[in-house]
């Protein structure tokens, strides 16, 4: 049964983005692939001539998030289980499957991800585990408003359709996260490498004022939660 929607945030990724659906389109059980594109100027919106599978949605303007494509897509989706992807990403050939197999009862499940460079080499291993809500919160708190969990996993679409993506103007996955444990998620981790994640110099992650800023709004937000209620 595909019961899968996959939203796949872009901008100017021309060089990537093929990589990224053909990881995607060779899983089983998706529905369907969704392109947000946030008014890319390269030539990947003609993505669509090439994957008429693909459904793309075009920003009105320039956001310079992946957010605005999330919620967007969330509210279009129809499938039981949700799930985002980079456009300069890519998945393990049996991620989807895997994860579908090990979801349960939780909101959300998440493995490891696998940091490759610009030419696909393997640069480390970033392992993560399970944490309840709270210690994610002291976590992201001492860290500095650093993220914990990884937000490239399975969502059951029941729960994002309640609890839409931050818009934060950086590390939105990361203040995502925060939101949810205060909603109270219920969340799985399991031993499993599913997800490459692109290192680009010049991807939204390397703006560190930006980044900075973001991590002290988090930070705040953790502590006030934690300490001041």
């Amino acid at each position: 049964m595909k019961d899968v929607t996959i939203v796949i945030p872009n901008y100017n990724c021309e060089k990537y983005i093929e990589t990224c659906i053909n990881s995607v389109s060779y899983q089983k059980y998706v529905s369907k692939i969704i392109v947000a594109d946030d008014c890319s100027t390269d030539s990947s919106t003609k993505i669509k001539d090439i994957y008429n599978f693909v459904e793309l949605i075009h920003n009105k303007k320039n956001i310079g998030s992946p957010s605005f494509g999330i919620n967007k897509a969330i509210e279009m989706c129809d499938t039981k289980y949700f799930m985002h992807v980079d456009s300069d990403d890519y998945l393990a050939i049996n991620a989807i499957k895997t994860l579908l197999e090990n979801i349960g009862d939780a909101d959300y499940i998440y493995g490891n991800l696998i940091p490759v460079d610009i030419n696909d080499n393997i640069l480390s291993k970033w392992k993560f585990q399970h944490y309840d809500n709270k210690s994610i919160l002291e976590l992201i708190f001492r860290r500095g408003g650093s993220g914990v969990v990884p937000m490239f996993g399975l969502f059951k679409t029941e729960w994002l359709k309640k609890h839409l993506w931050s818009n934060l103007f950086h590390s939105e996955d990361t203040m995502t996260c925060v939101n949810y444990c205060l909603a109270g998620w219920v969340t799985k981790y399991i031993d499993y490498d599913f997800y490459f994640y692109r290192q680009r110099p010049e991807s939204l992650s390397s703006k560190k004022d930006k980044k900075l800023k973001a991590m002290e709004i988090i930070t705040k937000k953790c502590f006030h939660s934690l300490y001041e209620n």
